[in-house]
């Protein structure tokens, strides 16, 4: 991966932007982090996430999916979407818990699955085995655009999806905005180099790197597209106030065309990451080993994401004519969506097993807690809805 991304700056004769680097360190098709690596997520991966935590979280997103349909007046045909499945657990658990609802599951014309990894496919596969649902119903996608509008609704599902789209970074020099790029390091491990200054945070440091930040003394494309657009989209407080900002024209992409899908033929989106209800000015970091690392020095070995500005998916939203709502915190909708029922269903269930209720209690703590290492509070939940639906299930 490190030959691929320098050959890049060496044959275009210039630095790469950080969404260029970042995009190619996840995905490149043989080298890329969720390419290449066998599975990434769980005790032996890098990180974990609420479904592999606990079941409730998928079960919890099941009540959102039955209760959406519902109130979109139970139509008899209707597609499932999830973006960034990883290893299927919370489809599993999700078909699993809504069994109940015979019509619900009926009605599923198709479960499409947007996977850009081949082995964690088969991972999904393997998963929804053990589901109610029939596996002719799945089928795989490389990207949403890839599936076709279609004329019926469609509910889709995104968790800690947006946080892995590229993003391009930019910091205000002498009053003016310039772009970070990657530049190849030529052994150094950071500082100065003829495209300008070191820019950026970068996560951890001290380890040599074949790659380091630098400011652009130019105008890059992205700096006279990317940034304005996001700029016109802040109040003026809020634009006055930034020394840097970070944008992915991914994220806000993707919601204008969840939204325009939306629109169009009716469902809705919920989409659940880390962060916040507006810019930040440098959020990358890379994961490895269930610790932070620096974003330059393995690309390809080590997860990057950047935390989501909740703000920018609502401007993507906006401007095809449909609603956001939230952001609330990840445990608010879960509580809302009838976690601690459920809890206390599966703890009655588990017939005195101190063993399966402690696990049961201490993955409901860890997915909605609000203390250090819980994600009650960091994560955040956003649902897409047509414009004049009311307000969305489990965000009122």
């Amino acid at each position: 991966m490190e030959q691929h991304l320098a050959s890049l700056v060496l044959h275009r004769g210039g630095p790469l932007t950080v969404a260029e680097f970042m995009h190619d360190a996840l995905t490149h098709p043989t080298h890329g982090y969720y390419t290449a690596k066998c599975d990434v997520f769980g005790a032996r991966g890098d990180f974990v996430t609420s479904p592999e935590i606990s079941q409730l979280f998928g079960e919890a997103i099941g009540v959102w999916a039955v209760a959406t349909w519902q109130s979109l007046g139970s139509p008899s045909k209707f597609k499932l979407v999830e973006l960034g499945p990883g290893r299927g657990t919370l489809m599993a658990d999700l078909m699993r818990g809504t069994q109940c609802f015979t019509a619900f599951q009926d009605g599923l014309e198709e479960v499409a699955l947007v996977e850009v990894s081949a082995v964690l496919r088969e991972r999904q596969l393997e998963a929804l085995r053990g589901s109610p649902l029939s596996l002719d119903r799945v089928k795989h996608y490389g990207s949403l655009e890839e599936i076709e509008d279609g004329d019926v609704p469609t509910l889709y599902i995104g968790h800690e999806f947006l946080d892995a789209l590229p993003v391009h970074q930019f910091v205000k020099r002498d009053d003016a905005w310039r772009e970070v790029l990657v530049d190849v390091a030529d052994g150094e491990e950071g500082g100065e180099g003829e495209e300008g200054e070191e820019g950026g945070e970068g996560g951890g440091g001290g380890d040599a790197r074949a790659f380091r930040l630098v400011v652009a003394p130019y105008e890059t494309f992205a700096l006279k597209t990317v940034l304005p657009a996001r700029l016109r989209d802040l109040d003026e407080a809020t634009r006055e106030s930034l020394d840097a900002i970070e944008v992915s024209p991914a994220v806000i992409g993707l919601a204008s065309d969840l939204a325009r899908r939306i629109q169009k033929n009716g469902g809705a989106a919920i989409l659940v990451d880390y962060g916040q209800d507006g810019p930040y000015e440098s959020s990358l970091v890379a994961i490895k080993d269930h610790a932070f690392a620096d974003v330059l020095a393995d690309p390809g070995a080590v997860d990057l994401s950047a935390y989501v500005d909740f703000d920018a998916v609502r401007s993507g939203c906006e401007k095809e004519g449909a609603v956001m709502h939230g952001p609330v915190d990840q445990g608010v909708l879960l509580k809302a969506l009838g976690i601690d029922e459920r809890l206390q269903a599966l703890i009655g269930a588990s017939a005195g097993d101190e063993g399966a209720t402690k696990r049961l209690v201490d993955g409901y703590k860890r997915i909605v807690g609000d203390g250090e290492g819980e994600m009650g509070v960091r994560y955040k939940a956003v649902c897409l809805t047509k414009r004049g639906c009311g307000v969305a299930v489990g965000f009122d």
